[in-house]
């Protein structure tokens, strides 16, 4: 492992293997540990444990294709990727997925974007290598 992200987030999921495939591709975090219960990705800068939910709160939550989103929550993961075009793809790739390119802005330095998983959470995405400058 060796790794020590300095940062992370936890996710309650339905389906908590699906998710953590869309995080994992989208942000390009490494499966570091796994079992029926949770699920925990990396990279070197954040954490992400996706946890299976409680079978009596599951129960009481439907999946929906495209998923019904989740905006009315006081909390917004912040991933920074290296392409928000690449981190688009592969959001299309598991039924999630990031706004278009025109809805694109610049927050500080980077280029930023919305996006919201197969299961409805609403996430922003931050492109560390493309400046603002000219947006």
């Amino acid at each position: 492992m060796g790794r020590h992200p300095q940062s992370g987030f936890v996710i309650y999921a339905k389906d908590h293997r699906r998710l953590s495939v869309f995080y994992a591709l989208v942000a390009g975090l490494d499966t570091v540990d796994a079992n029926d219960d949770f699920v925990v990705l990396e990279s070197d800068a954040v954490q992400v444990v996706i946890v299976r939910m409680p079978a009596e709160i599951a129960e009481s939550v439907t999946l929906t294709d495209p998923p019904a989103i989740r905006e009315d929550t006081p909390i917004k993961p912040v991933l920074f990727v290296p392409s928000l075009a690449a981190a688009r793809a592969a959001a299309a790739k598991t039924s999630g997925r990031v706004k278009p390119p025109e809805a694109e802005w610049a927050f500080g330095p980077a280029m930023g974007v919305d996006g919201y998983d197969p299961e409805g959470n609403v996430f922003r995405l931050q492109e560390t290598g493309r400046p603002a400058e000219g947006r």
